[in-house]
């Protein structure tokens, strides 16, 4: 039970508080931008907590990340570094909630959906 509200803690409190305070020194396209980065998120959290690497699985992301960033790049503002961080940290902590959570159902089998 503890695992599954440090979980909802990162995902929802971390995530969503982080990224909030972006919209204060963000514009909406460089927040879509900047989220596009979550998949390497993922794929670097579940390596890590494997204790592996899997080149394919970066190369996806990294694909993923290039092709979203084609589609979503429409210039920066100057003064955008505080709300790029502040997204990298909710990018990793939704990454980490949903890494955690596929671990964690792993571990602990449940009959509930």
């Amino acid at each position: 039970m503890r695992g599954m509200l440090l979980i909802g803690a990162l995902q929802f409190g971390v995530t969503y508080v982080c990224l909030y305070l972006s919209f204060r020194v963000l514009t909406v396209p460089e927040v879509l931008l900047f989220t596009i980065l979550t998949p390497l998120h993922v794929t670097l959290i579940e390596d890590a907590l494997n204790r592996r690497f899997n080149p394919w699985a970066l190369l996806a992301a990294l694909v993923a990340v290039l092709g979203a960033g084609v589609i979503r790049y429409d210039g920066l503002d100057g003064d955008f570094l505080g709300g790029f961080l502040l997204l990298q940290v909710a990018n990793f902590t939704y990454a980490a909630g949903q890494v955690l959570y596929k671990h964690l159902v792993a571990r602990h089998p449940s009959d509930l959906p």
